[in-house]
């Protein structure tokens, strides 16, 4: 009975609710209470009393043998000396450097003493002193000059009296005030005679044979005296300097100049301090310094475990050889401590060896992580190893294969892993006789079987011996509910609940190929991941929430989540083409029908000669396969213009087929996948060599080679004429570029200043669009029975490009990592073969744009972006939260009309979808950030690098949306006005008067060529320089420009001019004119330059000063335009075209490092002045969120954000709904202000411990979080999984139901639904929905009849009346005692919290002088004094004006009765005022009237 009753004992496990994670730092003797054991020797580190697993196989503290029942056991290393905690070492510092180390007093407090005792003190200095202060303070030009006259006629020495001389004496005669407040501490008094110099405590870093350690010192802090500057320092520095501590033996020989603390010396400072003082920085004084250290059980570290014959080998990570260091030290610490290697203090030493210790544990993340990896810096993927990875046996892992017979909810279990997994089964009089029936199949292969058993674990060992209350543990078996993911899972349609299929087969899971889409995967080796749930609660919720027939269509897009692929796509095109038409007769038909959902439809062709029976079409085939739906309204099936009708997508047949039948669907689906590959399988189809061959014959080939080869020379010209376009030195030489000549070549043309990244993208944006060209050539060639290419129409695999890369060209390859040249064009193709040269172009193009070189920049993104989102949630008031605060972040979570990023046209039952989705505690920040995430990686697809346009980097540049501090690179984008519309080429117009007036023009860019010239002496131009400099001006530069030669020479005096001035130097001035009055060679001519001369006044010039300084002064003289602009680009795009859905124009102007920071917007606006009328001010705007939200507001921001993010949506080629981007946008600018995802975006949440670890360092945050003693109430989705906790959103949401405690009158026909939506819901976000007890109807009567009460109506009812629909007060008596609780629970001066404030808020409006009580508005509302009844209560409202006045709340309810009836007020002024007589006047004349 004994040892029944402990094993009782034992299996009852205390239970609780738990609420919040403490986090706090072990004192000495918290440690001495936690351990079980004191570590002496070293092998004590693996005793058998720190658990298991050790050496004999069974615990010494608990007596368990297995390590499912023993969780280990803490041991405690005692050091040999006290030493400082690693933790509060700055603490310690920072305390130290707040005292004084004489008078330990805090040297704010000596500073504020000195201050009052000079002020107290000041009546005490001597008379001499007030006078000579009377006398200072009265000296000026007058009186210095007599003192002056009366030294000389004296003849007294200089100095004896002077100014200087009545200053010295008063500062003598107030020295000792100042010396005698500290008189009793040396190092506050200042002695004349003796300097104890001011010092400070600082960290010094030691290492220690290779290990680090730190020591805290003590040094002087102030320069010495100008009477002990040329002194020792030892000579001057009093003997007694150092005494403010004991005096350490190890401290012997140490430099004067400071002197390395010991802990016991610090200690000793710190003791004599008040411990309300030391609270200011640590919680507990005895934090500060660790006596011993905890060793974890021997199950946190042990690494493998070994059997052999003579008993089990263990072993241990660097931990335990950490802690091995430091248990030797303690042995032989006494015995070395007089050794050499003892140099340094002895706590140093054992500093080392706890530092080592607790870096080695499992706190930071460079144990088990590479440094390199995102997670690792993140800490996210530390969190998952040590917290959220829960070893658990209801969980497996294997490689899928493909089952094309397996239905599309089913996932194929091999057989012995369904043994092995046990599902938790309550016996109940339902499954008895079915759990009995498996509990004797599972005794056949087992002795004895366990149950549960009145929360005892029992073994039974015969059939049928099951009883109601058991639990039962049964495998797997057929129609089980199983979890399903695949790893990363990036979106929540990865996660999907299948029903369990028992397969005989081995090592692998099977399911349909159909059902790969959502996995992203393949059967390639890709492997999944299986939970098994136990609970009831969790089989409901998976197959009610992620079973695969309640998320048919895709969150993020709309789209259908299943569709043909594959071979059954393939095989749908081919009998569904239009190009030709595919027959079946009546023996293949039959055959197909038996598959076909649908009954067989008659024959197209009943009779014909030489056939021998009817003939189907592949066209009515395929109308077997699917409802009605799709079909047109003769019978035949639907065909879009679009080849692609086939493939998944928001519109296509098969989404609209899953929004009208549902479930049903996936049966449809299935159907056509078996009858499709039966058919494919029936006809046949192969791939071979000659598909890649393309053309027919050879003949055909050649043909087509010689195309792309024109093709490819055609690119490589359109490529470099795009060159020159937008170089304006090199345009000019398509001036004479005629099409018919051969003599033009702009390859010889390419120089060095073609090279830069703005026309090199030009140049391969130019050959791409002829390289799409030459795809379609190639298209043309291809013979129609190519099977690749009916794969590639089908949408079932590959792509043209690569259709043509196979067997026509390779193309274009981009090089991002070179400098010398950035792209190659490979004219082989991969069937010819490619030579060395070009295979290595192939090779290197290829891996600077491979998918894992930037894999882990969606990654990044991802976990950025589920930091902000995760925890936000659709509360069942229909507004957005965040579960940690709840937080607003939207008021409404619907899905608009127009709910893609792509004008596709969606279906509106798409939008009754998402709000049936949407129901309370739906997680929309993560479902959002999932569906962002999931584009992003679409679009690694896209190529990385500086030469081409990446949507990934848009997409990042747009979510980070982070301030830039320098103003160079920002940019304005200039809409122009739609008043040019009414122009023709209006826009064009518009945009090249804008460009050509903003655009910053200087010298050097209308110059050619710049000559000095010997002129000698021109009698015309006297002290003149015998140089000259001409200019040589291109005119055709200067027309496109806007200029004439005055103003270019107007600006360089001008400017030339203000530099003179502003220079240090003397410049001399010039003269420029045109050259056609100067003296010019004859022979040379100037067709297209006008040559300007600029002469200069000084003669003694030199050549070099004209070439190095002055020439390039004038070159870079600004001739138009401002420098707070760069550049300016006309530009077209596709999402700004409101009214015209092609795009339009607009011009984009760049800022240079002139512009002064926060000054963008208005520096356009002034220079645009004389060109306002072209521009559309309503529309332009910065570039960057945050200067935008500084020159419009925080809603004209929010518009730009969120068309910014579209845009980058749909750039990277996928559809995301606008209300998953509208919450993105939403919870980033929640604060008043965009905070990106940057650091210092990041900064702003304030997120808790174990969220901010997610993030960041995890050691940093736990270790802070420890300091400070902060609490983590596990409000967010992460913090409530680490710790076992439902997360606070989906199911595990807020929702209450308060019951009044009535039992409501249920009919017959009612429902449970019905019976709770009756009821009263507390939404737990401060809306409560009101009682409608009564029998009226609120939406045909107003306010005042609704409350009406009827003639034989008792007075009961009119008392028990509800206030309004929407109060918060039941009834009358709720309300008055309602506020009377408040009226008294508050003390006198207390302020109402928000809740309490709301009622009474919601009270004064029956007040009947509510407007003038509440005036100007109110802000607080306190409890005081009546002023004219002396000892009663009353309520106070502080307005914003800065005004008060009292309110009674009885007046509240008499006028919330008066709108039920006067009768009713009359009664209850009665109540509250016990009788008439007690009513004041005031209330008595009211409810007269």
């Amino acid at each position: 009975m004994a040892s029944d009753s402990t094993a009782e004992q034992c299996q009852m496990v205390p239970s609780g609710l738990l609420t919040g994670i403490k986090f706090d730092i072990l004192s000495g003797r918290d440690m001495e209470k936690f351990s079980t054991t004191t570590i002496i020797e070293t092998a004590d580190l693996t005793d058998a009393k720190l658990g298991l697993p050790n050496a004999s196989n069974q615990c010494a503290n608990c007596g368990s043998g297995s390590i499912r029942d023993c969780d280990g056991h803490f041991g405690l290393i005692k050091l040999p000396v006290v030493t400082y905690h690693p933790y509060f070492v700055p603490e310690i510092v920072h305390i130290l450097n707040q005292i004084c180390p004489g008078c330990k007093s805090a040297k704010q407090d000596i500073r504020r003493k000195v201050a009052s005792s000079l002020q107290n003190n000041k009546k005490f200095i001597g008379d001499d002193a007030c006078d000579l202060d009377a006398i200072y303070k009265s000296l000026r030009g007058a009186e210095r000059k007599l003192l002056k006259i009366i030294r000389l006629k004296l003849s007294l020495p200089k100095g004896v009296l002077s100014v200087a001389c009545f200053k010295r004496r008063a500062k003598r005669k107030k020295r000792p005030a100042a010396a005698s407040i500290q008189a009793g501490c040396k190092y506050c008094a200042r002695s004349p005679d003796l300097w104890y110099p001011h010092m400070k405590f600082k960290i010094l870093p030691v290492k220690i044979n290779g290990k680090r350690s730190f020591s805290i010192i003590a040094e002087i802090n102030e320069k010495p005296p100008r009477r002990f500057r040329n002194r020792n320092l030892s000579d001057v520095l009093p003997k007694d300097y150092w005494n403010f501590v004991p005096e350490d033996p190890q401290q012997q020989g140490a430099p004067v100049s400071r002197m390395i603390m010991s802990p016991s010396q610090v200690f000793y400072l710190l003791k004599q301090l008040d411990r309300e003082y030391i609270k200011r920085f640590v919680s507990r004084r005895e934090l500060l310094f660790l006596p011993c250290l905890t060793v974890t059980p021997n199950s946190h570290r042990v690494m493998e475990v070994h059997s052999y014959n003579d008993g089990p080998r263990l072993v241990f990570d660097e931990r335990t050889k950490a802690f091995k260091r430091l248990s030797d030290l303690n042995r032989k610490f006494d015995e070395c401590q007089h050794n050499q290697e003892f140099g340094v203090l002895p706590s140093t030493h054992v500093t080392s060896r706890v530092l080592d210790c607790l870096n080695m544990s499992r706190l930071h993340t460079h144990q088990s992580l590479n440094e390199d990896s995102p997670s690792s810096k993140s800490g996210l993927r530390w969190l998952k190893e040590i917290f959220l990875s829960k070893r658990t046996d209801n969980a497996f892992r294997m490689t899928v294969v493909g089952d094309p017979k397996l239905r599309l909810d089913e996932i194929g279990v091999p057989w012995d892993i369904a043994e092995n997994m046990l599902i938790c089964e309550h016996v109940n009089a339902y499954n008895l006789q079915k759990l009995n029936r498996i509990f004797t199949m599972q005794l056949l292969s087992k002795e004895q079987i366990y149950v549960r058993r009145k929360g005892k674990l029992v073994h039974l060992r015969k059939a049928n011996q099951l009883q109601v209350g058991d639990t039962f543990y049964r495998p797997l078996e057929d129609g089980d509910v199983v979890l399903i993911n695949r790893n990363p899972s990036v979106h929540q349609h990865s996660l999907i609940a299948f029903s369990v299929k028992v397969l005989p087969s081995q090592s692998v899971f099977s399911i349909n190929p159909l059902c790969c889409a959502p996995f992203n995967g393949d059967f390639d080796g890709d492997c999944l991941h299986g939970f098994v749930p136990q609970s009831l609660r969790c089989r409901v919720e998976l197959g009610q929430l992620v079973a695969l027939d309640c998320q048919l269509l895709n969150s993020q897009d709309g789209q259908s989540l299943l569709s043909l692929t594959h071979d059954s796509l393939t095989a749908a095109h081919l009998i569904t083409g239009q190009d030709r038409v595919i027959f079946f007769n009546k023996f293949e038909m039959q055959q197909l029908a038996m598959l076909c959902p649908f009954p067989l439809p008659l024959p197209a062709i009943l009779k014909a000669p030489g056939l021998q029976g009817p003939l189907w079409t592949g066209q009515q085939l395929f109308s077997m396969l699917l409802p009605e739906m799709t079909q047109n309204g003769n019978g035949g099936l639907y065909f879009p213009d679009n080849s692609r009708w086939l493939q998944n997508g928001s519109s296509g047949i098969f989404s609209n087929m899953f929004r009208c039948y549902g479930k049903k669907a996936l049966d449809f689906v299935f159907a056509a996948q078996d009858a499709l590959c039966e058919c494919l399988s029936m006809s046949g189809f192969s791939v071979s060599l000659s598909d890649l061959y393309l053309s027919p014959d050879f003949y055909s080939r050649c043909k087509m080679i010689d195309e792309v080869s024109l093709g490819l020379e055609e690119a490589k010209v359109a490529a470099h004429i795009k060159k020159l376009l937008l170089d304006l030195e090199l345009g000019i030489y398509l001036t004479g570029y005629d099409e018919s000549e051969d003599s033009f070549d702009p390859m010889e043309y390419d120089s060095s200043t073609l090279n830069s990244t703005q026309m090199i993208q030009a140049s391969i944006s130019a050959f791409k669009d002829v390289f799409h060209d030459i795809q379609h050539v190639v298209h043309q060639h291809i013979s129609n029975d190519n099977s690749m290419l009916a794969m590639v129409h089908a949408g079932s695999k590959g792509s043209l490009l690569k259709l043509v890369q196979q067997g026509a060209c390779v193309g274009l390859q981009v090089f991002p990592s070179s400098r010398d040249k950035n792209f190659d064009v490979v004219r082989a193709s991969f069937l010819d073969g490619l030579n060395p040269l070009e295979c290595f172009s192939h090779a290197l193009s290829s891996r600077g744009n491979m998918f894992s070189a930037h894999a882990e920049l969606p990654g990044t993104l991802t976990r950025k972006l589920m930091f902000y989102m995760r925890d936000l949630y659709v509360a069942y008031d229909g507004t957005v939260r965040n579960a940690f605060d709840q937080q607003i972040v939207q008021f409404s979570y619907d899905i608009p009309g127009d709910t893609s990023t792509k004008n596709d046209g969606y279906y509106e039952s798409w939008e009754e979808d998402i709000q049936k989705n949407a129901l309370g505690g739906h997680a929309v920040g993560s479902v959002a950030a999932c569906a962002v995430s999931e584009a992003a990686y679409g679009a690694l697809d896209h190529p990385i690098n500086s030469l081409e346009s990446s949507p990934l980097m848009n997409l990042k540049k747009v979510l980070e949306c982070s301030r830039s501090s320098a103003v160079t690179g920002c940019s304005i984008s200039v809409i122009l006005s739609d008043k040019l519309r009414r122009r023709a080429y209006g826009f064009e117009y518009g945009a090249l008067e804008v460009k050509k007036h903003l655009e910053p023009v200087i010298f050097s860019d209308v110059v050619n060529t710049v000559m000095i010239v010997y002129a000698g002496c021109d009698p015309q131009f006297k002290n003149c320089s015998p140089w000259a400099v001409y200019f040589h001006v291109n005119k055709d530069k200067m027309m496109r420009k806007g200029l004439t030669l005055n103003k270019i020479i107007n600006e360089l005096l001008g400017n030339y001019e203000i530099a003179r001035q502003r220079a240090k130097i003397t410049l001399p001035s010039l003269c420029i004119i045109p050259a056609d009055s100067m003296v010019m060679d004859e022979e040379k001519e100037y067709d297209d330059a006008i040559p300007i001369a600029v002469k200069l006044s000084d003669a003694d010039i030199q050549l070099d000063t004209i070439r190095d300084a002055l020439i390039p002064m004038l070159l870079q003289t600004l001739v138009k335009g401002l420098l707070e602009f760069k550049r300016v680009d006309i530009l077209w795009d596709y999402q700004l075209g409101s009214r015209n859905p092609d795009g339009e124009l607009f011009v984009k102007v760049f800022m240079s490092e002139h512009c002064v920071p926060g000054m963008l917007w208005s520096t356009l606006v002034n220079a645009c002045l004389p060109i306002m009328e072209l521009i559309d001010w309503t529309r332009s705007h910065p570039d960057n969120v945050h200067d935008v939200s500084d020159v419009n507001g925080i809603d004209t921001a929010w518009k730009y954000f969120f068309g910014s993010l579209k845009s980058a949506m749909s750039d990277t080629g996928r559809k995301v709904h606008q209300e998953h981007l509208r919450v993105v946008a939403d919870r980033l600018s929640v604060t008043g202000q965009f905070s990106g995802l940057s650091r210092k975006g990041l900064k702003l949440k304030n997120p808790t411990p174990f969220n901010q670890a997610a993030f960041s360092n995890p050691s940093n945050s736990f270790i802070k979080a420890a300091k400070e003693g902060s609490v983590d109430h596990l409000c967010g989705t992460i913090d409530a999984m680490a710790w076992g906790k439902e997360a606070p959103i989906g199911t595990g949401g807020p929702f209450e139901i308060m019951y009044s405690g009535e039992v409501p009158n249920i009919k017959p026909s009612e429902n449970i639904y019905e019976t709770l939506s009756s009821l009263r819901i507390n939404k737990s976000q401060n809306a409560v929905a009101g009682m409608a007890n009564c029998d009226y109807h609120p939406n045909k009567h107003s306010n005042t009849q609704r409350f009406m009460p009827n003639s034989q109506t008792h007075l009961d009812y009119e008392l028990n009346s509800s206030l309004n629909a929407d109060s918060s007060f039941a009834n009358l008596v709720d309300m008055s005692s309602s506020l009377r609780r408040i009226l008294h629970e508050y003390p006198i001066g207390g302020y109402l919290n928000e809740a309490d404030k709301s009622r009474l808020i919601e009270a004064i409006h029956y007040h009947p002088r509510r407007d003038e009580k509440m005036g100007s508005g109110i802000q607080d509302i306190t409890v005081g004094h009546h002023p004219s009844h002396q000892g009663s209560r009353c309520f106070f409202l502080a307005r914003t004006d800065g005004t008060s006045e009292d309110i009674s709340y009885r007046k509240c309810v008499l006028g919330a009765a008066m709108q039920i009836s006067p009768k009713c007020a009359r009664i209850v002024g009665r109540k509250l005022y016990n009788n008439d007589h007690t009513i004041p006047y005031s209330e008595q004349k009211w409810l007269s009237t």
